[in-house]
């Protein structure tokens, strides 16, 4: 192998650990973004639900946390609150399935 064609495989070896140094960087990149917006995501959810607690709640500042906590919990137990989120929660699992069947 002449000396020439050793510099040019040497050239495109470089060339091809800059594009992979690239490559990694872009996916770092991009995986920092997915968790900053599911995190934003999960943020938005916590205070929207948060919100509609206190909406139900009679004088929530007065109440502690482990106060809200007994009281979601007895809701919770309930065997009628629990069959509604089964059917809720089947509900939405259509829901789901229908529009990812939907999409092209």
């Amino acid at each position: 192998m002449s000396m020439e064609a050793l510099e040019k495989v040497k050239q495109e070896i470089t060339k091809a650990e800059d594009r992979i140094r690239y490559y990694e960087h872009q996916d770092k990149i991009m995986r920092s973004e997915i968790q900053r917006l599911t995190r934003k995501e999960r943020t938005h959810r916590l205070c929207t639900r948060g919100g509609l607690v206190e909406h139900f709640i009679l004088e929530p500042d007065l109440l502690t946390d482990g106060d809200v906590y007994i009281l979601l919990s007895s809701l919770f137990e309930s065997e009628e609150t629990q069959e509604k989120l089964k059917v809720l929660i089947e509900h939405r699992k259509e829901v789901n399935k229908r529009k990812a069947n939907k999409k092209p």
